[in-house]
């Protein structure tokens, strides 16, 4: 019996112990934070990050909870991934890997940016990045934040091969893409439309248009048929 009173107190003491120790933690002016550094936020301000955060100088660097603050950063739309670091005694780093926008879509009399993995990023009143529209996605329904409802994602596949090849080959001439028949996807840039076919071998179509393109007077205009690998392509000027 003395024994079992003897253990109880003893785990009293260092339960007492322990709290006492965490008290003086969190109270000490050493784990106050000072700093607060934000990376890889390059469409997003560091203001709206830091608000959905809930972090804030001046808070016990050990009061907050990462995880609240990683799960509200990562439903902002632009946000693909986050991680929520506190740096002992007085700094929070969070890291920011941003969504990846890669075109517009018409949605009535709106524009949906959208990423290559087809989630809304946006919405807005007027396509200002320099991004191609595609045309042909059968958009049923959207939120933003959540991933396009369409009616057929094969079709999205080819904005997304398209796509990441103009990002590779740093072709960012396209104003519109139309994709509504995959087999003949049509381009169309300020000075020429162009027949791209399927999206087989698209690095080397795109690397084939940029040349011919740049070959150009600046005020030519014209078709281009670049919808047979197996064919050289083919310019039509418009007179």
């Amino acid at each position: 019996m003395r024994r079992r009173g003897n253990g109880f107190i003893k785990f009293v003491i260092v339960a007492g112990l322990i709290a006492f120790a965490a008290m003086i933690v969190l109270l000490s002016d050493i784990f106050i934070i000072r700093e607060i550094q934000i990376t890889g936020a390059n469409q997003i301000t560091q203001a709206a990050i830091l608000e959905a955060s809930g972090i804030m100088q001046g808070q016990n660097i050990f009061a907050i909870s990462t995880r609240a603050a990683f799960d509200e950063i990562t439903v902002m739309p632009f946000v693909r991934n986050a991680r929520v670091s506190r740096v002992l005694p007085d700094r929070v780093v969070i890291t920011v890997i941003e969504r990846q926008p890669i075109a517009y879509t018409r949605f009535f009399n709106t524009y949906l940016l959208i990423d290559d993995f087809g989630m809304v990023l946006e919405v807005v009143p007027v396509a200002r990045r320099p991004l191609p529209i595609v045309a042909g996605l059968d958009v049923a329904s959207f939120t933003v934040g959540e991933y396009l409802d369409l009616e057929s994602f094969r079709i999205f596949d080819c904005v997304i091969i398209l796509s990441r090849a103009f990002m590779r080959n740093d072709f960012d001439s396209a104003l519109m893409v139309d994709v509504a028949d995959s087999s003949q996807i049509r381009i169309i840039t300020e000075n020429f439309n162009i027949n791209f076919g399927s999206t087989d071998e698209a690095d080397r179509k795109i690397q084939d248009i940029a040349a011919i393109i740049q070959s150009m007077p600046a005020d030519a205009r014209g078709e281009i048929d670049i919808s047979n690998p197996a064919l050289p392509p083919r310019f039509q000027p418009i007179r």
